[in-house]
């Protein structure tokens, strides 16, 4: 989020003194620290509760850490205020998280079924004149990416009063506003309401639920909707189906798409590279090599970065054992695979494996020959 809208998430909270949030998308955690610490300023730990879902359990852009790890590093004393439920669809924590959900922040998939399928699961949860956030609603527009549209459609099909944030910030305000709010009306699951949020699964998907999460969503709307929605959730998914089988998407903004998913949930080739040992030394060897301070406190940073991969490699591995599942796609899989092979070849990267082949060897003058071999390519 730009800082203007956490400032307008920030003043939501004032204004309407939610006692029950649920926020369902959380990545790295970030509005997650934003809200625990602005319910521990205004003493309200004990009056609110704050939930949130991801259906990844590790963050989408770096699987060595969870999803809203930031809580972790920046909040940990705020931590036993946080209900955190992972890995899954929104549909599998409900229960556990309860009614009387007054403040909704979703901020998920932005390509369908997405934010509409999770704003189904949420709705039977919602109190009276509940306030939905979303975000992202100009994505389409920002990324270039014409499918990406689902936050917009769903935000417009609201039943209720929606706000918007007035701020000029972009180049495309005030008329396509970013981030907005809605107070549903009272009757929100009026039969009739319900209809026009589930058409908006008639929509092209870009990208269709495996065999568990649609047995989960189904026994989900039977529960909570009925037998006439989940017969039109069968409708909606044989013609998803059909449409996938005969390519009726353009396959070039098809493929576009499923690299987009693919790295939103486990990220990129190159991105998982640059996690290697050898490139985070180089990086701080080149940082650190640019003035007599940074020579000075090298051994400790190079000294941390080691200790802390490691740490992060063990949890990684611990988890794994913990659920087989989760680990990480060959990197050969991933669509950036070819390009990111280059970044093993850049200088930062051939610096880090010296550095550890030379400390390897430091007793038979390694570090000496590291710092010859750094002298003669004459490239920090």
């Amino acid at each position: 989020m730009h800082v203007k809208e956490r400032e307008f998430l920030l003043n939501l909270l004032h204004k309407y003194k939610p006692k029950k949030i649920l926020e369902v998308g959380i990545a790295a955690g970030a509005n997650s620290v934003l809200i625990l610490d602005y319910l521990a300023k205004y003493n309200l730990l004990n009056d609110v509760t704050l939930n949130s879902i991801d259906y990844n359990t590790f963050y989408y852009r770096d699987n060595s850490k969870n999803s809203g790890f930031l809580v972790d590093e920046l909040a940990p004393n705020l931590k036993k205020y946080w209900n955190l439920y992972t890995p899954g669809l929104a549909a599998d924590h409900m229960d556990k998280i309860g009614k009387d959900i007054d403040f909704c922040i979703i901020d998920t998939m932005h390509s369908s079924p997405g934010e509409a399928l999770d704003f189904l699961f949420v709705l039977p949860y919602l109190s009276k004149n509940a306030v939905i956030i979303m975000h992202d609603l100009t994505f389409h527009i920002y990324c270039n990416v014409p499918y990406s549209n689902i936050c917009s459609i769903l935000f417009s099909s609201f039943f209720g009063k929606k706000y918007y944030l007035k701020e000029h910030y972009t180049i495309y305000d005030p008329d396509f506003q970013n981030i907005g709010y809605c107070i549903l009306d009272d009757n929100h699951l009026d039969k009739d309401k319900l209809k026009v949020y589930f058409r908006l699964l008639n929509l092209p998907w870009i990208y269709m639920l495996d065999i568990k999460d649609i047995e989960i969503s189904s026994i989900f709307f039977k529960k909570h909707y009925g037998e006439e929605f989940v017969n039109l959730f069968k409708q909606i998914l044989y013609i998803q189906d059909k449409w996938f089988k005969e390519g009726i998407i353009n396959s070039s903004e098809l493929w576009k798409l499923k690299i987009l998913k693919f790295q939103t949930e486990y990220g990129t080739a190159k991105q998982r590279i640059q996690n290697h040992l050898s490139y985070k030394l180089g990086k701080a060897l080149i940082a650190n090599s640019k003035s007599l301070w940074g020579y000075i406190r090298m051994p400790y940073v190079l000294s941390y970065i080691k200790d802390k991969h490691q740490f992060e490699q063990k949890a990684y591995e611990e988890k794994i054992k913990q659920n087989p599942n989760s680990a990480l796609p060959p990197l050969e899989t991933y669509p950036d695979y070819n390009e990111a092979l280059k970044e093993k070849e850049c200088f930062t990267y051939k610096l880090g494996e010296e550095f550890i082949k030379a400390s390897k060897n430091w007793y038979t003058g390694g570090f000496i020959k590291l710092w010859f071999k750094i002298r003669d390519e004459k490239r920090i």
